[in-house]
């Protein structure tokens, strides 16, 4: 029997033994060489009608995102275009960020009809305009880690397995392996914990979530992650095209999601955790379950102007006086 020691992406050292029988793998997990992420991404997403199985709606997202893995401390930011006829039209500005346990959350929306050109740039971003009307909310608790963490964690309900954080994992001998070929490509196939592996490169190809959706407890699909394309960093890869599908408790087909990750941004242990606090933007309406508060965002500028406002308005009346005392006198 031979031994090969083989490197597998996200982390993971794999020991594969070839021998008549089959073959058995045992998979340790490394901890990762980062702390903190950070990248710009493109994604394109659609929304599904279950009925017919057709496209419902259709965005680009230019989106952000800077995380911390030990606290799981992020903040994100999306600018959200929606498709019209041919064309991506600018919607609205989502963010949302998790710091010091709390989830704070915004939507600002667009007031002009900047479309998105064919480079999808990020640069025209600094000269998008927004509406005056803005939503903030403000919760204690985690609300939503963000579609975006799964392109290097994995939350597989059924395993519990984390790509994340340091755990053997695949060393139960009860746990059945198998090699597939599909496209004339062979596959390391775990289907207990929803597993594709390339057997070439050993980089993980999919990913497929279970969990009891259903009434009566069954274990349905609720999510696939496809990993179509890597690029090297050193002696590591990271995924930089990614592919979501999300099911619902029927198995029906309701979002996907393809994520382009632009590799000039990709950070690694450089966020500062003192950035990670989302500011409302003047005159956002804050819903803060928190505090138990509903209130309007006033910073210094917006009460400069109310100060220029006022004194404007006073300034008007003592001229009006002024005239009327001259009059008076003539």
């Amino acid at each position: 029997m031979r031994n090969i020691l083989l490197i597998v992406y996200f982390f993971s050292t794999v020991l594969i033994h070839a021998s008549p029988t089959g073959w058995q793998a045992i998979f340790v997990q490394n901890f990762p060489e980062f702390n903190s992420i950070s990248f710009k991404y493109i994604e394109e997403r659609q929304f599904i009608n279950i009925s017919d199985g057709k496209a419902e709606s259709d965005c680009k997202i230019l989106g952000e995102i800077n995380y911390i893995m030990n606290t799981s401390e992020f903040i994100t930011s999306e600018y959200i275009f929606r498709k019209d006829g041919n064309t991506y039209v600018f919607d609205e500005k989502k963010e949302s960020s998790y710091f010091e346990g709390k989830y704070t959350s915004s939507v600002r929306y667009g007031n002009d009809s900047t479309i998105l050109n064919s480079k999808e740039d990020f640069s025209l971003l600094k000269d998008l305009k927004f509406d005056s009307v803005s939503q903030g909310f403000i919760q204690n608790s985690l609300l939503e880690i963000p579609d975006t963490t799964l392109i290097w964690m994995d939350y597989n309900y059924n395993s519990s397995y984390s790509l994340s954080y340091v755990k053997k994992f695949l060393e139960d001998k009860s746990l059945k392996y198998s090699l597939e070929t599909k496209n004339n490509k062979k596959y390391l196939s775990i289907p207990e914990i929803g597993y594709l592996i390339d057997a070439e490169t050993l980089l993980l190809c999919q990913v497929e979530d279970y969990g009891s959706s259903s009434e009566f407890g069954d274990i349905q699909l609720i999510r696939k992650i496809s990993f179509q394309s890597y690029e090297k960093f050193g002696v590591k890869y990271f995924p930089n095209l990614v592919v979501m599908e999300f099911y619902d408790e029927n198995g029906h087909l309701y979002k996907k999601s393809r994520y382009r990750i632009l590799s000039n941004t990709l950070s690694f242990n450089n966020v500062n955790r003192n950035t990670l606090n989302l500011i409302f933007p003047d005159g956002c309406h804050v819903v803060d379950e928190s505090k138990d508060e509903d209130y309007i965002v006033t910073n210094l500028s917006s009460i400069k102007k109310k100060e220029d406002i006022i004194n404007k308005i006073l300034q008007e009346n003592l001229n009006d006086a002024n005239k009327q005392l001259d009059r008076i006198n003539k």
